[in-house]
């Protein structure tokens, strides 16, 4: 509707109300009411206008527009940075590895070099291969080692004489007494290492002995063989004889199997009385005589003679004669009908060995 036909319509009601109105003094104030107010009411229209225009300008559309969203688009930037810290680690890791290599390669090759820590003998030399005892020997020798010792050795084991010897040298040695073999050796050592060279040297006894073997004591005879007073018996985990000492002394001996032990006693059977009296198994008989006397009497290594060497397993003792012959340590040798036995030890005990 447009402002003119607004105030048309207005004019209609104040025409209206007029009529309406019984006084005649109203009438004037009907002319009035279209001159003043219709012209100022146009003046109003106006005023809706800039009202409606600035509606829009303030829709709030514009804030709806997140600016700041902007900012999470900034936060995807810092990621190369996160990138370029991490690359640093690996550049560190690459030159440590190079350095520790060359370093741990190196070290085992010294400890190969252990080879020339081992002593070693060039050369070790006798100017003879047999000689009498109390002969000399010229010993040579040539050795790279911290220290060098030329030993004389019996029965391979005990060492009879040492010399502390440099490293290339020569050594006069007299003999001693040792039958059969001597054996010297010559013994390099650097650090914990050792190494050995040795020589075997004949020697010849002025003396020979009765048996046929290299007498195991390692010792020339002190004399001839002599055939004594004696008597043999067996047993079934032995042997037991009788001989005549050096001094003219009976000594009835007991070898036993065990162990290889010995004892010996001075004989002291009266000759007639057998004191022993228990009987034997079957098949089997008692010791006679002086071993009779020694199963009463005497004890051997461990327990009782019948307990350690059993029952005799012949009816009667032999009474025939044994040969003896001694070395110069003073061990006996002696020949019993069934062989002849070394005894390693002094006139009492020890172990023996039989040679033949």
């Amino acid at each position: 509707m447009s402002n003119i036909s607004r105030i048309l319509i207005f004019l209609m009601i104040m025409i209206l109300v007029a009529a309406c109105d019984t006084q005649e003094e109203d009438l004037p104030t009907l002319a009035i009411v279209p001159s003043a107010t219709a012209s100022y009411t146009p003046t109003i229209t106006p005023t809706p206008s800039p009202t409606e225009t600035f509606t829009p300008s303030a829709t709030p559309t514009n804030t709806l527009t997140f600016t700041p969203t902007l900012s999470p688009t900034n936060t995807l930037t810092f990621t190369p940075t996160l990138t370029a810290t991490f690359t640093v680690s690996p550049t560190f890791t690459l030159t440590h590895t190079p350095t520790s290599t060359p370093t741990f390669t190196q070290t085992p090759t010294p400890t190969a070099t252990n080879t020339p820590n081992v002593p070693i003998i060039s050369s070790f030399t006798s100017s003879v291969n047999t000689a009498a005892p109390g002969s000399q020997v010229t010993f040579s020798w040539s050795a790279q080692a911290d220290t060098v010792t030329l030993q004389q050795l019996q029965n391979a084991t005990t060492v009879l004489q040492s010399f502390t010897v440099a490293q290339t040298g020569s050594q006069l040695i007299t003999l001693q007494n040792t039958g059969g073999d001597a054996r010297f050796r010559l013994v390099a050592n650097r650090g914990t290492n050792q190494t050995i060279s040795e020589i075997i040297i004949t020697v010849t006894c002025s003396t020979t002995w009765f048996f046929n073997v290299n007498a195991p004591g390692g010792a020339c005879p002190s004399g001839g063989a002599t055939s004594v007073v004696g008597s043999y018996q067996p047993f079934e985990r032995g042997i037991m004889f009788m001989y005549t000492n050096q001094q003219g002394v009976q000594r009835v001996c007991g070898l036993q199997n065990q162990n290889n032990r010995y004892l010996c006693y001075a004989n002291g059977w009266d000759g007639s009385t057998e004191p022993f009296t228990d009987s034997a198994p079957g098949g089997l008989d008692e010791p006679d005589d002086m071993f009779n006397w020694a199963f009463d009497s005497t004890l051997a290594s461990g327990g009782t003679w019948v307990d350690i060497i059993g029952w005799a397993t012949t009816g009667s003792p032999n009474n025939n004669n044994v040969t003896t012959q001694y070395d110069t340590n003073n061990r006996l040798y002696i020949r019993v009908p069934n062989g002849t036995y070394f005894l390693n030890g002094d006139a009492s005990s020890g172990t023996w060995t039989k040679i033949e």
